[in-house]
């Protein structure tokens, strides 16, 4: 059962392209040209720690993402997409995702790309097996929740970035879509096969 989860997991993260997922509210500033079409010609880049986690092998990984920002918005409340790169969870950096935050932010989102917990073969010392995926796939949806509340965090306090806490996009490719589609979809209602749920309960619960 657990190899059939582990072919169907697979098939995914090699198969969907790119995955967004969206509150459902009308964004501030949405004129028919905002969000749809190129309004800012630049962009910002801020790199930032959004979190520290143990890795399978146990050592300790800092987060960080890049925020992407149009340059010259003065708009208070920004919809803020959060993208997660792709590599099947064993490879990938977040810098491959930036032509994506670029391309958004120019149309007025707030983008971020973040690191995620991935396998590093190296330090597991063999392939990974449906149990080490099904970990790894928690650890990715865990530290994108992180970055979620990072933003919300920052929107009910400093307000650094202007975002707008009930638009907040996950989005990914690949491994990153899978991500992405466990933030909008999972939790703890869920009913899922047992040992996925223990996986999740002992990797630190639905929120990490």
């Amino acid at each position: 059962m657990k190899s059939a989860h582990l072919c169907i997991i697979l098939f995914i993260s090699f198969c969907a392209p790119l995955s967004i997922l969206a509150q459902n509210k009308v964004a501030l500033g949405c004129d028919g040209k905002r969000y749809l079409q190129d309004i800012f010609t630049d962009t910002t880049r801020t790199v930032v720690q959004f979190g520290n986690n143990k890795k399978l092998s146990g050592a300790n990984q800092d987060l960080f993402m890049d925020i992407v920002e149009p340059k010259g918005d003065t708009l208070k409340k920004r919809p803020v997409i959060i993208f997660a790169f792709g590599g099947g969870f064993i490879g990938g950096e977040r810098s491959s995702m930036n032509l994506f935050c670029q391309s958004f932010a120019k149309k007025g989102y707030v983008c971020a790309t973040i690191d995620y917990r991935i396998i590093n073969l190296l330090e597991l010392g063999r392939l990974p097996d449906s149990l080490d995926i099904a970990k790894i796939g928690t650890q990715a949806m865990q530290d994108m929740k992180a970055a979620i509340r990072f933003f919300r965090k920052d929107a009910a306090t400093v307000n650094k970035y202007k975002i707008d806490p009930d638009n907040i996009i996950a989005g990914g490719v690949s491994a990153g879509a899978i991500s992405a589609m466990l933030v909008g979809h999972l939790d703890s209602a869920d009913v899922i096969a047992d040992f996925y749920r223990n996986t999740v309960i002992a990797q630190g619960g639905y929120e990490g």
